[in-house]
């Protein structure tokens, strides 16, 4: 299950980069940002997938050998910080949507 959430994280991460490089160097109206949104339409299950694990990595990830750990990583975010961003950036995806075809002149 870590294995399989470290790999959907990577995807994600990778998804999140690409896909905000290209939101952010489009000027070319509401309809190419709409065609950037459905071109990640498959990158986006890595979401749907990492979501279905999300309560299983929540156990995992608290169990006291991961505490442990990250005590010793000096990491001074809670694990379930790192499980909850995808949802969290995935929310936001639609207000993004939203903000950047209000900002652009009716077609």
């Amino acid at each position: 299950i870590l294995r399989k959430g470290s790999a959907l994280l990577g995807e994600i991460l990778s998804t999140s980069s690409t896909f905000l490089e290209q939101l952010k160097s489009t000027n070319k109206g509401p309809i190419k940002v709409a065609q950037i949104f459905t071109s990640k339409k498959q990158e986006f299950y890595s979401y749907e997938k990492f979501i279905n694990l999300q309560s299983k990595l929540e156990i995992i990830l608290t169990e006291d050998h991961f505490r442990v750990l990250r005590t010793n990583l000096k990491d001074p975010l809670p694990a379930e910080t790192y499980l909850t961003k995808p949802m969290q950036r995935l929310c936001k995806y639609k207000q993004l949507f939203h903000d950047m075809v209000a900002n652009f002149p009716s077609v």
